[in-house]
């Protein structure tokens, strides 16, 4: 197997896991931590969420440094130049975007769920919903990526 091939490979997998926890999040999870109650919010948020920040940087990382390596190392990306294409205007977006959305999950997310896991009784349904706003605006960043993801494979 090649390098270039592991590449794309873990890439790809680690970029399937991270958006599609933040669509399952948002879509599945989110809708069902509403019926719940604070307290089982907050249980759920001790429990569960408590992983995701962790998981969730090394993913991204890992999965905006692979990119990098699959435009450039063994891309189509040899110079600044190249970005004056549609490839490398649509990589160079996609790792702006992608950074954008870790940077998003990190700095905003992240202490967001720190708040929601420390929240009291009356302040966890609004601590929960400041959360799931915060994972919509990462998906929103996704589906830019992924549409990104696309016009490479086109060009």
């Amino acid at each position: 197997m090649s390098v270039q091939f592991a590449v794309q490979w873990v890439h790809v997998l680690l970029g399937i896991f991270w958006f599609g926890s933040v669509l399952f999040a948002d879509i599945i999870l989110a809708p069902g931590l509403r019926q719940m109650s604070p307290a089982g919010q907050q249980e759920f948020g001790q429990h569960v969420a408590v992983r995701i920040t962790p998981i969730m940087r090394v993913v991204s990382i890992l999965v905006i440094t692979l990119g990098v390596l699959r435009g450039t190392v063994f891309g189509r990306i040899d110079s600044l130049d190249d970005i004056g294409t549609i490839y490398g205007a649509a990589w160079a977006l996609s790792l702006v975007f992608a950074t954008a959305v870790m940077l998003w999950g990190e700095l905003v997310t992240a202490p967001r769920i720190v708040r929601m896991r420390a929240a009291g009784p009356g302040e966890v349904a609004a601590a929960t919903t400041n959360v799931m706003q915060s994972a919509m605006v990462e998906l929103a960043g996704f589906f830019v990526v992924f549409t990104l993801m696309i016009v490479m494979h086109f060009h």
